[in-house]
């Protein structure tokens, strides 16, 4: 599913629009993080999904120290290593099914991570 390329950077800041355009497509469909059953116990599917992310720590034991969000440091958050495939042997590249997130899908979590506060 494309990401729209038109739409403006600072929807981006929105958590419902992210939820809505990346979340809910690309990430909650099948066995992943929908509100049943969710991988790694990661709800992306209800309201909130930033808040839940924010000071949780990844599964993977190697990696036990990296936080999945740093409010307002996408750069140092291990979630936006995983949909850039650079998280090396702490877990797969997200998501696993469908491809790679797109340019602009990857640009709106950024924007999106570095508009949060603590």
């Amino acid at each position: 599913m494309e990401f729209d390329a038109a739409i403006e950077l600072s929807s981006c800041v929105d958590e419902a629009f992210v939820r809505e355009r990346i979340l809910l497509r690309r990430c909650v469909d099948g066995p992943c993080h929908g509100r049943r059953n969710p991988q790694a116990n990661l709800d992306l599917q209800r309201e909130g999904a930033g808040d839940r992310m924010m000071g949780v720590t990844s599964i993977h034991e190697a990696c036990a120290d990296r936080e999945l969000v740093v409010p307002g440091q996408a750069r140092a958050s291990f979630l936006m290593d995983k949909v850039l495939g650079l998280q090396g042997s702490c877990g797969d590249l997200m998501p696993p099914t469908g491809g790679m997130l797109s340019l602009e899908e990857r640009r709106c979590l950024v924007t999106w991570i570095d508009s949060m506060e603590f």
